[in-house]
């Protein structure tokens, strides 16, 4: 019953448990919820080692997002934008 979704519009629920990942296959961590700061949201997630690490879903970073394969992949820009608790 959800309203329908424009191409690359996601519904932020449908993230949680995504695997983040680089373009060359390396698994950053998991999704685990979002925040919305101003008019961006920002996607926190636990690495291997349960740390938590956070970034903007921002357009320039995202490669891919696929939903039904639980992914986000992430570009180099990744690492500038990153942040740590």
């Amino acid at each position: 019953d959800a309203v329908e979704l424009k191409p690359n519009e996601y519904f932020m629920v449908d993230l949680i448990g995504c695997n983040v990942i680089k373009e060359n296959g390396e698994v950053l961590g998991k999704v685990t919820y979002f925040d919305k700061f101003g008019a961006r949201f920002v996607a926190t997630c636990k690495d291997i080692n349960n740390k938590e690490f956070m970034f903007p879903f921002l357009d320039d970073i995202l490669v891919e997002v696929n939903v039904d394969k639980k992914f986000i992949m992430v570009n180099d820009k990744f690492d500038e934008v990153r942040a740590w608790e």
